[in-house]
């Protein structure tokens, strides 16, 4: 009910959408389709994207997120993530939502955006059927050795701390994930 009402006084707010999007919320599969395009053709300029669609030494289609405005004032990582959710609930290939994760993981620039791809990417992993443990192992390696854990400290924050927290939730994860014997 508190998201609902969240979205009804600020639609436009990317952690709300990126959380009714994610969540099992009470809209039905064409309201979130709707909320999720309106959120990407408010918040990205979808003509740059049209003119990039196509790699010029091939026939191949690349896929890559739209440009946000500079004076965007709507969360990056949130922003992208949305547009990854809209382009699973449109069917898009496995291929291009991965190449998008492969990209939020290395234009994210603070700790938690860093992060909150690389979650939402392992979890995004984890549930495709098509995944092998092999591949999965090697991205949450990749995910361990280049996701950053120091953050600045309150009171200093020119000097940092180690925090361990995500690197702990991604080993829950995976184990989570390990057929028990």
């Amino acid at each position: 009910k508190a998201l609902r009402n969240g979205l009804s006084q600020v639609p436009g707010d990317a952690r709300l959408v990126f959380k009714a999007a994610t969540r099992n919320f009470e809209l039905s599969g064409f309201e979130l389709r709707e909320l999720l395009k309106d959120f990407v053709a408010t918040h990205f300029h979808m003509e740059a994207l049209s003119t990039d669609a196509h790699n010029d030494s091939t026939t191949e289609s690349r896929v890559s997120f739209p440009k946000l405005p500079k004076n965007s004032h709507c969360s990056a990582v949130h922003a992208h993530l949305i547009y990854i959710e809209l382009m699973k609930k449109t069917g898009a290939a496995e291929s291009d939502i991965t190449e998008l994760y492969e990209t939020l993981v290395t234009i994210s620039s603070s700790t938690s955006d860093v992060q909150l791809a690389w979650w939402c990417y392992l979890n995004y992993c984890l549930q495709r059927p098509t995944s092998s443990s092999s591949s999965v192992s090697s991205l949450i390696r990749r995910c361990l050795e280049s996701a950053p854990a120091q953050r600045p400290l309150p009171a200093e924050p020119r000097k940092t701390w180690h925090d361990p927290s995500f690197f702990n939730r991604v080993l829950e994860l995976l184990l989570s994930h390990i057929p028990s014997t």
